[in-house]
């Protein structure tokens, strides 16, 4: 009969280890995916990067949070230098800047909606375009 004491409380202390580390590995399990969730979730400066000293014409999709917007906008050439913000179907929200020569600046507008919009650049020089 002890025999089979000793074996039950093995096969009970055996059922208990595994019901204990599987428990702890969900716990760890929903800790990763709580991280890895928190990990998708990008820092909300860096959606806002949206291009960064390049050359000449560029269309690029932007996506854009409700409220003001404050774009830095820097532009180093010769020539005409125009920066839209447009909604997906082609119309134009607001106008970032329509300047001649070398230009640094910043410009606030109000988006109306958290959506994809379209920033069109047309220029022939290098520039950057920041979401502050």
């Amino acid at each position: 009969m002890t025999e089979r004491i000793k074996f039950l409380i093995s096969v009970f202390l055996a059922v208990s280890l595994v019901f204990a580390c599987s428990s702890n590995k969900s716990e760890k399990d929903k800790g990763n995916q709580s991280n890895q969730n928190n990990q998708q979730q990008p820092d909300p400066k860096d959606q806002y990067h949206m291009v960064e000293m390049f050359s000449d014409d560029k269309t690029q999709m932007i996506d854009l949070i409700e409220g003001k917007a404050t774009f830095q906008i820097i532009f180093e050439g010769e020539g005409n230098f125009k920066v839209n913000v447009l909604y997906t179907d082609g119309k134009l929200l607001d106008t970032l800047a329509n300047v001649n020569g070398n230009y640094k600046a910043k410009k606030t507008i109000t988006v109306p909606t958290t959506s994809a919009y379209i920033l069109d650049v047309h220029c022939k020089g290098k520039w950057s375009v920041y979401r502050e």
